[in-house]
């Protein structure tokens, strides 16, 4: 017969012999039975939480019987936190796998087909315009910042911009401003998802 009383007393003074030879492998099944086989791996965590808890506040303890009740308290909710875990982690993968096979990959195709003209335009600029390209499209600055960076005056900027707009805009063989505009927001669009 285990002596719950002796073995919470030894608990309560720092001796954890007579919780791991007595009470250890029933805490471990306990949690297993909780976690079913997918997760029993997880049992001794879900245990040792639950006795780094129990150690923490062994003081706050009135009796043997409250102390193996917060112990298989503790334990329950640790193995059912893993479960709904796995749960989420399974559903996550699983609306994965619906959007892979709903996805159509001829948008893929034309996405990276767009982004490397774009972007092959992009390099035949003088260095000067391509910096502007970079810190007004791909880093979101405005022009005041722009100008203030490259010392410049806003007026100075927002030339260059229009300007490296009509460059590509012709390299691209675009009818409209409209047109690039959509292409590069698209294309950020892109690299953001």
């Amino acid at each position: 017969m285990i002596d719950y009383n002796s073995i919470f007393d030894d608990f309560k003074a720092g001796n954890m012999t007579g919780l791991y030879t007595y009470l250890y492998s029933g805490l471990i099944l306990f949690a297993s039975n909780i976690l079913g086989s997918e997760l029993a791996y997880m049992a001794e965590d879900c245990v040792q939480d639950a006795i780094l808890d129990s150690y923490i506040n062994r003081h706050a303890f009135e009796s043997s019987n409250k102390w193996r009740n917060y112990l298989l308290t503790v334990i329950r909710n640790r193995a059912v936190d893993a479960l709904r875990k796995l749960n989420s982690q399974l559903k996550f993968i699983q609306q994965g796998q619906d959007n892979l096979i709903d996805h159509d990959i001829s948008v893929d195709l034309i996405s990276q087909e767009t982004f490397d003209t774009l972007y092959a335009a992009i390099d035949t600029l003088p260095p000067h315009y391509r910096e502007i390209f970079t810190l007004s499209f791909e880093q979101g600055l405005k022009n005041t910042e722009i100008a203030k960076l490259l010392g410049l005056s806003e007026i100075g900027i927002k030339k260059r911009k229009a300007r490296m707009l009509d460059l590509l805009r012709t390299r691209l063989g675009l009818k409209s401003h409209d047109d690039l505009i959509f292409i590069i927001t698209v294309s950020q669009f892109i690299t953001l998802s």
